[in-house]
């Protein structure tokens, strides 16, 4: 494309102004031969960060890339295996972080399950968590997406031990059809995925799990759905990402036969999409008479007298704007539930001096 100057790939993000400048300083306005050679395979080096503007939370990236090959995804083509960022340096950015005066941290990637598999010496999530939280004593570590067979023993048990562990796990489905899954190529089968759901709950009753449905799958029956459909309604899953199948080139799923059609596919999220909202106003309402850290993030609308919050199993609650700074962690006694929300009045305030609480936080 003539418009298109140069193309970089996702781990040389941290060099851009250097880049910009050295095409700036160009006669031709382009890059000398040896920048234009792009790795399709980058090292996961970490992006320096002190401030996310706009945003109360703070994300730290740990790991870029999947070895995975779900049917379905182009993320392994485009993103290359999975590779994780040393420990030391997520442990530095979490450091300048809570500097900073960040109080919730989400460690995010593409498959954090995998962290550490391919660091020398190995690592697990479980281990870097364990470090995080000795490390950083005045914030809560928030998990992103982790497949199921990824939630271990030692994940449920740190999530159990403290409450700076936020209690919200997010576990993708996709399908609850065995065929399906496999068509899928997923790593795991439906007994499966019920046994790690069943074990979460046992370990705390009021862990926030969520998960991610594909709607619509090529081969997915009205038996297919109905099994999908049965089991999110009989498992304490709290709320539901549902997404009608869309074919991405190059995938195998993309060469498949479609066999749902979109009013079908409509059809079967509706269903879906009303069910997690019934589950998701059950699991709000048995927050009312609770204690809750939650991390203040903005005003419920301009004019508004109430600020909003967010619990560690991903609620969010409304305060009094007076009573709490935006940025901060606090604990709050959940009053009611009303109109779909939920209220409460902060019990205590933020310990630490949070330098965010101005205007950048929401």
């Amino acid at each position: 494309m003539k418009e298109v100057d140069l193309v970089l790939g996702n781990g040389e993000k941290s060099s851009l102004p250097a880049i910009v400048d050295a095409m700036a300083e160009s006669e031709r306005g382009a890059l000398p031969a040896h920048h234009g050679a792009i790795s399709r395979v980058e090292t996961s080096e970490p992006t320096g960060i002190d401030r996310f503007l706009g945003h109360a939370r703070a994300f730290v990236k740990i790991q870029e890339g999947c070895n995975a090959s779900c049917s379905y995804c182009i993320v392994p083509r485009a993103r290359g295996p999975s590779r994780s960022v040393p420990a030391a340096a997520v442990l530095e950015q979490v450091s300048v972080l809570q500097e900073s005066g960040y109080r919730e941290i989400v460690l995010s990637g593409v498959h954090i399950g995998r962290y550490g598999a391919d660091l020398d010496p190995p690592g697990t999530l479980g281990d870097l968590l364990e470090a995080i939280l000795l490390r950083a004593s005045a914030v809560r570590v928030r998990l992103s997406s982790i497949e199921v067979n990824e939630v271990t023993s030692k994940l449920i048990g740190i999530m159990r031990s403290t409450d700076r562990l936020a209690p919200h796990l997010h576990i993708p489905l996709q399908s609850g059809d065995d065929r399906i899954l496999k068509a899928m190529n997923r790593s795991y089968d439906v007994s499966g995925f019920r046994r790690v759901i069943e074990e979460i709950a046992r370990a705390g009753d009021r862990i926030a799990i969520g998960t991610d449905i594909i709607v619509g799958f090529p081969g997915e029956t009205e038996a297919c759905f109905e099994n999908t459909f049965e089991l999110v309604r009989e498992l304490p899953i709290s709320h539901f990402h549902v997404f009608g199948f869309s074919p991405r080139p190059r995938t195998r799923a993309a060469a498949m036969e479609r066999t749902v059609s979109s009013e079908r596919m409509r059809e079967r999220s509706g269903r879906l999409i009303e069910l997690g909202r019934a589950k998701k106003r059950v699991f709000l309402e048995s927050h009312v008479g609770t204690t809750q850290l939650v991390l203040v993030h903005g005003h419920a609308h301009q004019r508004s007298s109430l600020i909003r919050s967010l619990t560690g199993t991903y609620c969010e609650v409304l305060l009094p704007r007076r009573e709490a700074a935006r940025g901060s962690l606090v604990s709050v006694r959940v009053s009611r539930f009303s109109e779909e929300a939920l209220y409460g009045t902060p019990m205590e305030a933020d310990p630490v001096s949070n330098p965010i609480a101005g205007a950048c936080a929401r």
